[in-house]
């Protein structure tokens, strides 16, 4: 996606425009949601980030399995910290 290379740009706006977008289409991609979470939890916004994680927790999509729910859990709690 797109969205990530802005992200990696540090262009967070338009690519949570990209990602938001995805989301309209497919809106069944953790994945997709996962990415939103990372780019509210680096600019600060952690209510929102809490909101997308607990999207995926609760069996939103597809894309993760047990395999990497790790970084869905670190990211939840360093969010829970903010």
């Amino acid at each position: 996606q797109y969205g990530t290379v802005l992200h990696r740009e540090g262009r967070f706006d338009e690519a949570l425009l990209r990602f938001k977008a995805a989301l309209q289409v497919f809106n069944q991609s953790a994945l997709t949601e996962y990415c939103i979470a990372q780019i509210y939890i680096e600019t600060g916004r952690p209510a929102e980030a809490i909101t997308s994680l607990e999207r995926i927790f609760a069996g939103h999509g597809m894309g993760f399995g047990r395999f990497n729910m790790y970084a869905l859990y670190i990211d939840y709690g360093f969010a829970l910290m903010m």
